[in-house]
């Protein structure tokens, strides 16, 4: 909003400028006369005229009357108004001013079909302008008001995304910790701390745009722990962070939160051999973070609710409003494998 003030005086400011050299401009064109004491007072009155038009152009008849469609009274109280100040300038040139170029009564009549020819003229040429830069502030307004509204409904989305991501994990949090209760007190005492950890983090860096690499880094390490309370020998979990502790690159809190819930969701069976490898670097001095999870491929059946919260595709939708052309997301997938390489380009 600021920059389109700016903008507005600016270009009011060019406007007045090109309407105050615009009688010399002209007079150079259209009048062979020679310098009298006069001159620059008569130069006054024309561009006082021609500000006079833009004013009563720009603030009243374009918003009032062009804007809302009604041409013919636009035209015809412009009519009128030219009309009146042309005959005022010709009044106050006929008896204020001293004409030295209407001594001679043989070019009286030429002369004043000139004067009122270049009046008209350079009036109707500044109505013009103030279509013009009135034109181009409305829509410069629109364009403003849109992106407006979209950034309202992209916060407001990613507001309701980052609600789903907050149940979606603690549920899954507490049913570990809940069944660990039973055979691990210890271990359970410890695992309600971690808990209390990424409680935290979700209730108040969460709500921050981006946060360091290095924090969210190290909720995920903590989330790991705890969905592994509940994994038997048969599931090999492997981590890898390769982000410096001194790192100053930020990044989208929670971003990558359901990609690594979905690993544990659909990568464990209990019958069988799994694994779920995690993989999270930043490459190109920090400019960019890459991440990488492979897990073996178990579908849950469509009766088995366990895991479930926003999915893949919101997890595309907010990355989508957040890193809209700078991501790279590919996913390979077959019967046994399942892999996610997500690429994302730091501001």
């Amino acid at each position: 909003m600021k920059a389109l003030m700016n903008y507005k005086i600016a270009l009011h400011l060019l406007v007045a400028m090109m309407i105050c050299l615009s009688p010399l401009i002209m007079n150079a064109i259209w009048s062979e006369s020679e310098l009298s004491k006069g001159l620059y007072f008569r130069y006054g009155i024309e561009a006082f005229s021609l500000l006079t038009i833009y004013i009563v152009n720009y603030y009243l008849f374009i918003p009032r009357y062009l804007f809302c469609n009604f041409k013919l009274k636009f035209f015809i109280y412009n009519l009128l108004t030219l009309l009146l100040i042309v005959a005022i300038m010709y009044c106050i040139r006929e008896y204020v001013i001293e004409k030295p170029f209407y001594v001679v009564k043989s070019t009286r009549h030429k002369l004043w079909i000139i004067s009122v020819s270049r009046d008209l003229f350079s009036l109707v040429l500044t109505v013009g302008f103030a279509i013009a830069v009135r034109m181009t502030g409305r829509f410069m307004e629109n364009e403003l008001a849109l992106k407006e509204a979209e950034s309202a409904r992209a916060s407001a989305e990613l507001l309701n995304l980052r609600n789903q991501i907050n149940p979606h994990f603690l549920l899954n949090t507490l049913n570990n910790i809940y069944a660990l209760i039973a055979f691990n007190g210890e271990k359970a005492q410890d695992s309600v701390q971690k808990l209390s950890v990424l409680l935290r983090y979700v209730l108040y860096d969460n709500k921050e745009e981006s946060v360091l690499l290095t924090k969210e880094i190290n909720f995920l390490s903590n989330y790991i722990e705890l969905m592994q309370i509940r994994l038997s020998s048969n599931v090999e979990v492997k981590s890898n962070f390769n982000v410096s502790k001194t790192s100053a690159t930020r990044i989208a809190p929670l971003i990558f939160i359901s990609l690594i819930e979905n690993a544990f969701k659909h990568g464990v069976n209990p019958l069988e051999q799994s694994y779920i490898h995690i993989s999270i670097e930043e490459i190109e001095d920090g400019r960019s973070v890459a991440v990488c999870i492979a897990n073996s491929n178990h579908p849950k059946l469509e009766s088995d609710k366990s895991g479930s919260g926003i999915g893949l595709e919101q997890v595309r939708k907010r990355l989508e409003l957040l890193y809209k052309n700078r991501y790279e997301w590919d996913v390979i997938c077959d019967a046994k494998h399942y892999k996610s390489k997500l690429l994302i380009k730091i501001n």
